[in-house]
């Protein structure tokens, strides 16, 4: 009996240390898009920043995420994912103004270029955006 416990907590150790190298893996590589069937895992993984311990860094995560969502709006637009694209960049664009808030004002200063060049290519991207029925 003691025996089957000890493996049943190795195997369930080693299941859960292979389940969160996965879900870290999947947020860095952001393989998925929305309208997937696994983007909603990968965007519940990819808003816990992990690896990220101070806000400077956060906000770098969450200026590389809006990127990220701009670039599946891109992508969608005209498809049947436009909608919900559109909808992820939203947030992807409200989390950076969350995180921006927290920064420090030299982290400010320096981030603040990118994000003035991601809006710039953002009004693009949503100029070229199909109407919806």
């Amino acid at each position: 009996m003691r025996r089957f416990i000890v493996i049943a907590i190795l195997l369930v150790s080693v299941v859960l240390t292979l389940g969160a190298s996965a879900s870290v893996a999947l947020a860095e590589a952001g393989p998925f898009s929305p309208g997937d069937l696994l983007f909603p895992v990968q965007h519940y993984v990819e808003q816990q920043a992990f690896f990220r311990p101070n806000t400077d860094q956060r906000a770098v995560w969450f200026l590389d995420l809006m990127e990220r969502r701009q670039l599946d709006m891109e992508s969608h637009a005209g498809t049947p994912e436009q909608a919900v694209s559109v909808q992820y960049f939203n947030d992807a664009v409200s989390q950076v103004a969350r995180s921006m808030r927290r920064i420090s004002p030299g982290g400010f200063q320096a981030l603040q270029p990118r994000l003035l060049s991601l809006l710039e290519q953002s009004e693009r991207v949503v100029a070229n955006l199909t109407p919806t029925t």
